[in-house]
């Protein structure tokens, strides 16, 4: 039960999530790649993308992305608000 209600809690909090913080946290990745060696590099890709899905007629990318609610609700936000996961 205990496991439920943390997961529907941790759901609530991704629900407030906004898209600019999605935005800066895509950006943070971005430096975290660019920074990374190449022994760590395949390692941090394979921690933040779920699935590449490409189609062979559009040549339209996809990229999902595993992120971490942790993660994403530890940034900072612009707006002063962040999300809190309880204890």
């Amino acid at each position: 039960m205990k496991r439920l209600e943390e997961e529907q809690a941790v759901r609530n909090s991704l629900q407030s999530v906004t898209r600019d913080e999605v935005a800066q946290l895509v950006r943070n990745l971005a430096v975290e790649i660019d920074d990374a060696e190449r022994p760590r590099l395949k390692g941090v890709l394979q921690a933040a993308v779920e699935q590449v899905m490409l189609d062979p007629a559009s040549l339209e990318c996809r990229i999902h992305y595993r992120i971490a609610a942790g993660r994403t609700l530890d940034m900072a936000s612009p707006t002063g608000f962040e999300p809190v996961l309880p204890p």
